[in-house]
C-alpha cells in the first residue's frame, strides 16, 4: 500500500484515485522543460491563444473570462508578469531604446525607486494597475463589477501594452526609425478600448471614463512612489 503525499489516501498502483498524484513524479530533464514551455505557448490555455483573443475582442474576452469560461485563457497575473519579462528581456539584449519609464537625475532614492521599475515592469505593472483599477472602478462604479474584476481587465490590457511595446522597440532596433512613441500611443488607444468595451463600449462616455481613469490611476502611482522615495531620503538625513 502506498499512502499519498498530496492527500494521505493509502492505495495501491502507481497513482492515488483521490487526487491522481503519481506514486514517484517524474525526474525533471530537457524533455519536462520543453513539455512546460510548451504548456506556456500552447494554443489552448497559452500565451498565443490569450494574445490572439485579447487582440480581437479585448473587452468580450476578459468579460467571458469573469462570468463564464476561466479555463481557455492565462491566468491574469501570470500573464502581466510573463508578458513584461519578455519585454525586459528583449530589451536587455537588443538594447532598444526605451521610454516606458526613464529613470534618470541625481542619485537619489527617487530615483532608485524608478530604476528598479525599469528592471522590474512585471511588479511594477502590477502595483501600477492597481491603481488603474482603483480609479476604473470609482469611474464605473455603477456597472456592476467590483475591484478584483476591474484588476484582471487592467492587467490582461498592460500585459498586451508590454507585447506593443516590444513589437515597436525590435521594429526601431532592426529599422532605426524612432518608432517607440507610435507604439507608445497604439498601446495606450487599445488599452483605452479595452476597457470602454469591457464596461459597454456603445456608450461613447465609457471612452472618456476610461481616458481619466487610466491616466489618473497612472498619476496616483507616480506620486505615491515619488513621496515615498522623498520621505526615504528625508528620515534618512
Amino acid at each position: 500500500m502506498n499512502t499519498c503525499h498530496n492527500c494521505g489516501h493509502k492505495y495501491e498502483g502507481n497513482f492515488c484515485p483521490e487526487c491522481g498524484t503519481p506514486v514517484e513524479p517524474k525526474r525533471i530533464t530537457s524533455a519536462y522543460l520543453a513539455g512546460e514551455f510548451a504548456k506556456v505557448i500552447n494554443v489552448e490555455r497559452g500565451l498565443i491563444y490569450t494574445v490572439k483573443e485579447l487582440a480581437i475582442r479585448p473587452g468580450v474576452t476578459v468579460r467571458n473570462f469573469i462570468t463564464k469560461d476561466r479555463r481557455k485563457l492565462m491566468k491574469p497575473i501570470i500573464f502581466l508578469i510573463l508578458t513584461s519579462f519578455i519585454y525586459s528581456f528583449s530589451q536587455n539584449i537588443l538594447k532598444f531604446e526605451d521610454a516606458y519609464i526613464n529613470a534618470e537625475g541625481v542619485d537619489s532614492t527617487v530615483t532608485q525607486i524608478f530604476k528598479w521599475i525599469q528592471n522590474n515592469y512585471g511588479y511594477a505593472n502590477l502595483f501600477m494597475g492597481v491603481f488603474i483599477g482603483v480609479w476604473m472602478k470609482i469611474f464605473f462604479r455603477k456597472s456592476g463589477y467590483n475591484l478584483y474584476e476591474m484588476l484582471v481587465l487592467i492587467f490582461y490590457l498592460m500585459g498586451m501594452g508590454m507585447l506593443m511595446y516590444m513589437v515597436f522597440g525590435l521594429f526601431q532596433y532592426f529599422t532605426g526609425i524612432q518608432a517607440f512613441l507610435y507604439g507608445a500611443i497604439i498601446a495606450l488607444v487599445y488599452t483605452i478600448w479595452g476597457i470602454a468595451s469591457f464596461i459597454d463600449g456603445k456608450k461613447r462616455g465609457n471612452y472618456s471614463k476610461a481616458i481619466f481613469a487610466y491616466f489618473i490611476g497612472w498619476i496616483t502611482s507616480i506620486i505615491i512612489l515619488t513621496v515615498t522615495g522623498l520621505l526615504i531620503d528625508y528620515l534618512l538625513k
